[in-house]
């Protein structure tokens, strides 16, 4: 981060502009599950049911209507910076958690490639509504990047229309992704991405879409591995649950208590820790020439497993498979 953008600062600026914004979402999303519709002053986005999965704290279409994104006509800009931050920083005041993974295990999941399609399911298993995520060695269009929010979003349309949104944390300055989910690998995501944006603007008549902005497929798999990690099942970092995710009951509707500070997770320590006893394992060994192959590390990497899903079909889902000491006795 630059030194003065945190995610408290970008969290206190948001809050400031929209003062009312928090108090309203929290009320809203008290609601949820519930037969009623919300007027979104569009003509064509007019209602929507107060219903949508546990996993999702708020969806972003209402987020932009109170940031005065939507339009009658064109809807909203799948990127609209706004809105996306608006989005992005309200559901993460909710938890406030910034996960701080190690030097090691961030180098290990960035280059570790994600084969196949995006496993959608698995990052339903998010430990937060909204998650960020310090970095410290990623790029970004070869710009550093200090850090990026992460949660999902569904359309109005359609449960099943799932959405990735990321908020990337570059220079002080907060610049949103978003990538739709669904049978495709991240290569088609990026493009489908870049056709929302295009469809947006060709028909609200602002001109072809900017082909001047570019997702790097290895700098988005990146992000998207260190998000899988978050929710793996085993994934070396404290999952205790925030509090601030049970509602209570005020005033006959069950409300939301805000955090007041935000808490750094350690993620990666017990990882770093392996990998320096195997190297040191590995350097102690003096004669490696009667093993039938070289001491060595054997990478962490994502390995894909075909599973039974909703209706029976298979849908894919990823293990972290641990790094490994090879013939270093331990």
């Amino acid at each position: 981060m630059s030194k003065t953008a945190t995610p408290q600062s970008y969290l206190k600026k948001i809050q400031k502009q929209f003062p009312d914004a928090a108090k309203l979402v929290n009320g809203i999303r008290a609601r949820r599950g519930r037969n009623l519709l919300l007027d979104l002053d569009a003509s064509n986005l007019c209602t929507y049911k107060y219903d949508w999965p546990e996993w999702l704290f708020f969806p972003v279409l209402i987020y932009m209507s109170l940031a005065g994104s939507l339009d009658s006509v064109k809807g909203y800009h799948p990127l609209d910076p706004v809105g996306s931050a608006l989005s992005a920083l309200l559901t993460w005041s909710m938890t406030q958690r910034v996960y701080k993974f190690s030097s090691t295990l961030e180098d290990l999941l960035i280059r570790s490639p994600i084969i196949g399609n995006i496993p959608t399911s698995d990052l339903m298993l998010l430990p937060d509504w909204c998650v960020y995520i310090k970095t410290s060695k990623m790029k970004f269009n070869n710009v550093k990047i200090d850090g990026f929010f992460a949660h999902l979003d569904i359309e109005p349309s359609s449960t099943e229309k799932i959405s990735l949104r990321i908020l990337l944390d570059i220079e002080g300055k907060l610049e949103p992704l978003a990538l739709r989910l669904g049978e495709w690998n991240i290569k088609e995501a990026i493009i489908k991405n870049k056709q929302d944006v295009y469809n947006y603007l060709n028909t609200s008549g602002e001109g072809v879409f900017n082909a001047g902005m570019k997702y790097d497929e290895g700098e988005v798999n990146s992000l998207i591995s260190l998000i899988l990690y978050l929710c793996s099942s085993k994934a070396d970092y404290n999952k205790q649950k925030s509090t601030s995710t049970i509602p209570v009951t005020k005033k006959n509707s069950l409300l939301f208590s805000i955090p007041t500070n935000s808490r750094i997770v350690e993620v990666g320590e017990e990882v770093s820790k392996g990998v320096s006893t195997i190297s040191s394992n590995i350097n102690n060994i003096k004669d490696g020439s009667n093993k039938t192959k070289k001491p060595h590390i054997r990478r962490g990497h994502w390995h894909g497993y075909w599973v039974n899903g909703p209706n029976k079909q298979k849908v894919i889902t990823y293990k972290w498979q641990a790094l490994l000491g090879v013939n270093c006795n331990i």
